[in-house]
């Protein structure tokens, strides 16, 4: 009978992997862990993410004593294998086996049985206002999937423990750790077994990949993802594209300061295409090669090709990225990922107390009209809110006004505007824009401010006259 292969892989890089996996996920009061025994049952809860993903299908952690397969099974089946001093080929296709029977565990029904994080549901607080003067509180519960601590809960726990001088020593949790639907929450237990990043699923991945003696890739390599189709089918659901969203939405450097909602157009369109897509699955990288055009550059040059073209492609690990500038494609991408959240997503940096929850991301164009008021807050967030900044805004306003008349003359009450009154309003709102900049330049002139602020002003100014222009295109 033959000797099984023993296999020669890079076990050292593997041990690496493993440990920044679990010390990535020892933070506790972060995640909202408290390591407090549970309310309902009095059993011990995990102290940090790392210790409920050992419990993870342990019947000791379940609150009906239920044993099923999970994480714990797996890290327990991947310390044996980082002890083992000759590893066999067998072990590909454990590990193999091992992926398989976790995609089962994701892929579990939603209830309170669900094996999958984001899909169990909590009855708690989903809103709450604290009583103030001789109004009384208001304390509204509901279900949400994902995690037990809402933003609401947070706070009311918070005020009843101030109200019993208590400490409530908890990290304020993540929006996106709940959700009122299925499939949508990112609680910190889900992150850490199938999340698009530092997850369970990933770091099984990236060992059965060393196992086959594939070396693991570095970063973005020289291929472009070109986003310019009109839809965004088959891309939403894609973990992949979930982590970029967030990372795009939850960057406060978009939005404009002060109470606007809406991400500004050319800072979305720099921070899109400057941010790269980590790929969390082959499937990820399928999905989106149907849509997008890729581009890759070589010696000769750049040239479109298919995914199957590019050497390797399997083991693309990140991707750059490039959006046409009307925003129109990825602001409704970024509404079909974000769904219901779009209503209660919280600009970053601020408080429903200061900002209104929910993105302005519905209309995908811009009007005029909105395009005037995108000007002013530009002037007053580059060169500040002073008695010379007044002066500008004095000369530039009645240019801003018609601007709006402009919008409403050629789209009054939602009717079609006869087609020699688009042309005409389209060419004077062109002018008015050069205006505009004539006005902005010959002001600069008697200031002392910096040629970098006047710099990024205009960069800006540009973005919103190239929106200014598709609106009139588009009207």
């Amino acid at each position: 009978m033959a000797e099984p292969t023993v296999l020669e892989w890079d076990k050292d890089k593997a041990i690496g992997l493993f440990d920044a996996y679990k010390t990535h996920w020892q933070e506790n009061l972060k995640y909202g862990i408290t390591g407090k025994g549970d309310a309902g049952t009095g059993k011990a809860n995990s102290k940090t993410v790392w210790q409920t993903v050992l419990r993870h299908g342990d019947a000791n952690k379940s609150r009906k004593d239920l044993a099923n397969f999970g994480a714990s099974d797996i890290i327990q089946d991947l310390e044996e294998l980082l002890d083992d001093e000759i590893v066999f080929i067998d072990s590909i296709q454990d590990i193999e086996d091992i992926i398989e029977e976790f995609q089962e565990v994701e892929d579990t029904p939603v209830g309170t049985d669900c094996m999958n994080p984001r899909n169990i549901p909590f009855h708690t607080v989903v809103k709450y206002r604290p009583a103030k003067g001789d109004k009384e509180a208001i304390v509204e519960r509901d279900v949400v999937y994902g995690h037990f601590l809402t933003p609401a809960y947070y706070e009311f726990r918070k005020d009843k423990a101030a109200a019993k001088e208590e400490d409530y020593n908890v990290g304020k949790p993540e929006a996106n750790w709940t959700n009122k639907d299925p499939n949508r929450a990112k609680p910190p237990l889900w992150q850490a077994l199938f999340g698009p990043k530092n997850s369970l699923k990933l770091l099984l991945k990236d060992i059965l990949d060393l196992l086959k003696g594939i070396e693991l890739p570095p970063g973005p390599i020289d291929v472009d993802f070109r986003f310019n189709k009109r839809t965004v089918r088959g891309l939403a659901q894609l973990p992949s594209i979930e982590e970029y969203v967030y990372s795009l939405i939850e960057n406060p450097n978009i939005y404009k300061k002060g109470s606007s909602r809406a991400p500004m157009p050319t800072r979305l369109n720099q921070l899109a295409n400057n941010t790269v897509i980590r790929i969390s699955s082959k499937r990820d990288i399928e999905e989106m090669a149907k849509i997008a055009t890729i581009t890759v550059s070589t010696e000769e040059g750049r040239r479109n090709v298919r995914l199957d073209e590019i050497p390797g492609w399997e083991k693309l690990t990140e991707i750059k990225v490039s959006w046409p500038t009307s925003n129109k494609f990825l602001r409704a991408l970024m509404v079909e990922v974000l769904g219901d959240e779009v209503d209660t997503f919280q600009k970053p940096g601020t408080s429903p107390d200061e900002v209104k929850p929910g993105l302005m991301l519905k209309s995908v164009m811009f009007t005029a009209e909105a395009i005037g008021r995108d000007i002013e807050e530009l002037v007053i967030e580059h060169f500040g809110d002073d008695d010379k900044t007044e002066i500008l805004l004095d000369k530039i306003n009645p240019l801003l006004e018609s601007l709006k008349e402009y919008h409403q003359s050629s789209t009054a009450m939602g009717n079609i505007p006869h087609i020699k009154d688009i042309g005409k309003n389209k060419e004077r709102a062109r002018i008015v824009g050069q205006e505009i900049a004539i006005e902005i330049h010959n002001w600069l002139e008697t200031t002392n401010i910096s040629q970098d602020i006047q710099s990024n002003f205009f960069v800006d100014l540009k973005g919103l006259v190239v929106e200014l222009d598709k609106y009139w295109r588009l009207v």
